[in-house]
């Protein structure tokens, strides 16, 4: 599957961790547990860019 962006609700974030990389914003842990790294974007919606379809499901049913 190829990688999309898109937006991770504020609602479905429990914890913001620091980002290993200097690349990124932060880590962030999800409400079911599941985490990934997400960008601010400057109207403060977070994004994430990935191709892991179960997360993306998560994502897509919480808009």
């Amino acid at each position: 599957m190829k990688s999309i962006e898109i937006i991770v609700p504020n609602e479905l974030i429990k914890e913001f961790l620091p980002h290993p990389e200097p690349y990124g914003d932060f880590v962030v842990v999800l409400n079911n547990g599941m985490y990934t790294d997400v960008f601010q974007r400057d109207n403060g919606n977070y994004i994430t860019i990935t191709n892991d379809e179960k997360l993306i499901q998560y994502l897509k049913g919480h808009k």
